[in-house]
């Protein structure tokens, strides 16, 4: 018989998107989009963070489905899909790392890497290391760290660095003198005499020649007694 439904992977578990076949010319719906099996163009399916291309394949009844990189290209080699977890600055969002393969698995064509691409929408060039030239480094928002060999030519390698939980970043403002040490508790600190001045907010022009690092809340606003 036919299928009635694809399954694809979301990241959450799976998304399932409706498929018929149309008797009268052999079309096929995906969803709510048909698509001509003759050929045409087709059209671009998106489930949570990934996109598909599906369109005819020439070959009346059959269509083709294919995973679309990040910059919307059909990849026709064989491709690893990795989930993250869910972004913790959003909601029901599961970003993926693409990692495109390349080869056809001989002696003389050695199955390697193509690309690692990160579905974020911001895109992380590798960075060449200074103590390496043959490694890159590539990071995105979750704080998976790809790390690219380049050193055999034909066949790249790559190691994916996965945290436990979506990293962070901390900034801690100090003077030039102060150090920044590790406390009983793994909360950063700071050492170091202060060596500034503490002004309200009606009192900032005294200060306006400074280089200021502007702190505090509501009590200290100029409607507070400060006396």
């Amino acid at each position: 018989g036919i299928i009635s439904e694809l399954r694809f992977p979301d990241g959450d578990g799976y998304t399932n998107i409706a498929i018929s076949q149309n008797a009268t010319d052999s079309d096929w719906a995906f969803g709510a989009t048909t698509i001509a099996t003759n050929g045409t163009a087709g059209t671009t399916l998106t489930v949570g963070e990934l996109k598909y291309h599906i369109n005819g394949s020439g070959t009346n009844a059959s269509a083709i489905v294919r995973l679309l990189d990040v910059g919307g290209s059909q990849i026709t080699n064989p491709a690893i899909v990795l989930f993250e977890e869910q972004d913790d600055a959003s909601t029901k969002v599961y970003n993926a790392i693409i990692v495109k393969m390349e080869g056809s698995g001989t002696s003389t064509n050695s199955v390697g890497v193509d690309d690692s691409e990160f579905t974020w929408g911001t895109t992380w060039d590798d960075l060449q290391l200074d103590s390496d030239d043959d490694l890159y480094k590539s990071m995105d928002y979750y704080g998976v760290i790809i790390t690219t060999d380049k050193s055999d030519t034909d066949s790249h390698t790559v190691t994916i660095s996965y945290p436990d939980v979506q990293v962070y970043p901390k900034l801690y403002a100090a003077e030039v003198d102060a150090s920044i040490t590790t406390g009983s508790t793994g909360i950063g600190g700071i050492t170091g005499a202060f060596d500034g001045v503490i002004v309200v907010d009606k009192e900032v022009s005294t200060v306006s020649t400074r280089n200021l690092i502007i702190m505090g809340g509501s009590c200290i606003n100029s409607d507070q007694d400060n006396s």
